[in-house]
């Protein structure tokens, strides 16, 4: 779910694809599901926006992370463009100073952070720290106001995998 300045909620669900609606009213009506994905979603999807309206969502497929955006508040969207190979993966973050994405994701034990310079058009990887301790199933990034980029990730110090620890 994200509420963009204007007091709309934008949220995304599972079902056939990765549908997205919007609401005007809080929740009261909803627009016409509209499917982001065209058909390739399958989970793990995320919404957030920026002030002047676009919307950036993501969602994993069998094969990869991807993600598309909407520069009219959801009136449209782009075609879904690849991020990452498909992997756990947490929320994308977005640079209020610029038009820099991120988005951590852990493949195998290494977190690798995808970051895009261009709202979202191309992306690179960058790997993060290899081999971590288990437990970094949602990784994930945010930017400060000065767009200082950062990462958070959990780690199980004792590589105790069969123990939960909730805190």
């Amino acid at each position: 779910v994200y509420v963009s300045p204007d007091g709309r909620v934008h949220w995304l669900g599972l079902g056939t694809g990765i549908p997205y609606q919007a609401s005007s009213d809080k929740g009261v009506t909803w627009s016409k599901p509209y499917d982001v994905s065209k058909g390739t979603g399958a989970d793990r999807e995320w919404i957030t926006g920026r002030a002047d309206g676009t919307l950036i969502a993501t969602w994993r497929d069998a094969t990869m992370i991807r993600t598309a955006r909407s520069t009219d508040a959801g009136t449209t969207w782009s075609d879904p463009v690849d991020i990452a190979p498909d992997t756990r993966q947490g929320g994308i973050a977005v640079d209020p100073s610029s038009n820099a994405l991120a988005l951590a994701h852990d493949l195998g034990g290494t977190i690798s952070v995808a970051h895009s310079f261009d709202n979202g058009t191309t992306w690179t990887d960058v790997v993060a720290t290899k081999n971590p301790a288990q437990g970094q199933v949602f990784p994930v990034t945010a930017f400060d106001a000065a767009g200082t980029l950062y990462l958070a990730y959990a780690t199980d110090r004792d590589k105790d995998v069969t123990a939960a620890r909730w805190f």
